[in-house]
């Protein structure tokens, strides 16, 4: 999962296409929002992390693609999401 991580940051546009043309989520994105009902929160830790890093690549695109998850665990994202943006890391 870490290593997705990584590759979304550094060359998303390789992995992910526009999200138009997917049929289906992508299985990164579909791993990450599995693991915020883990039972570790270290896997849960890294889950919220990759999906900050996707976020970072697609934007917007990525929230209907989070239906899924729980209302707290968008609470959750989103202020990561926002800790970031105020980190400047965007």
């Amino acid at each position: 999962m870490l290593i997705a991580t990584n590759e979304v940051s550094r060359n998303g546009e390789d992995i992910f296409p526009p999200l138009a043309a997917l049929m289906e989520p992508h299985p990164v994105l579909v791993q990450c929002c599995r693991v915020f009902s883990h039972n570790e929160s270290a896997v849960r830790k890294v889950g919220v992390f990759c999906m900050v890093s996707l976020h970072t690549v697609m934007g917007e695109e990525l929230k209907p693609h989070l239906s899924k998850l729980s209302i707290s665990q968008m609470k959750l994202l989103d202020l990561y999401i926002k800790k970031q943006a105020a980190n400047g890391h965007l």
